[in-house]
């Protein structure tokens, strides 16, 4: 999961300086992993919050989250026509800023939860080194 925060902190920084779609895409990949983690259904095979920290219970998305959860899904599923629907489109670039305050938020919550749990400091050690390797820091 380490990972997926770095990332989702990286593309964000690059998004917000070069405005170009392709870091806007990885950003979106890695909101729309960090939001079924946090809060997905879970399937068999899936890795949740709740396999971490059975105190995880934050049933309820964040705003920007929940409002832009199809748009991102259809966004990168494969090419269809609901890309360009104005009922399920929006510019998502506009809430990109949100969307990773809200997920690091999230992020701060789980590890949080995790209180004394020796996984919550390896989680904290990874980030901080894919945070180094992306050039990017850690989130606050």
């Amino acid at each position: 999961m380490a990972y997926e925060v770095a990332a989702l902190e990286a593309s964000a920084e690059r998004f917000s300086k070069v405005n170009l779609w392709v870091y806007l895409e990885v950003f979106l990949l890695h909101a729309r992993l960090l939001r079924e983690f946090f809060w997905g259904k879970r399937r068999a095979t899936d890795v949740s919050a709740r396999d971490y920290c059975d105190s995880w219970r934050e049933k309820n998305q964040p705003p920007t989250v929940k409002a832009t959860k199809i748009p991102i899904d259809k966004q990168l599923a494969h090419i269809t026509k609901d890309r360009v629907n104005p009922k399920v489109t929006m510019d998502l670039g506009a809430h990109v800023a949100p969307l990773r305050d809200e997920l690091r938020a999230a992020w701060k919550r789980f590890i949080g939860q995790l209180a004394s749990d020796p996984r919550a400091t390896k989680f904290d050690a990874a980030l901080r080194k894919k945070c180094a390797e992306l050039g990017v820091p850690p989130p606050p």
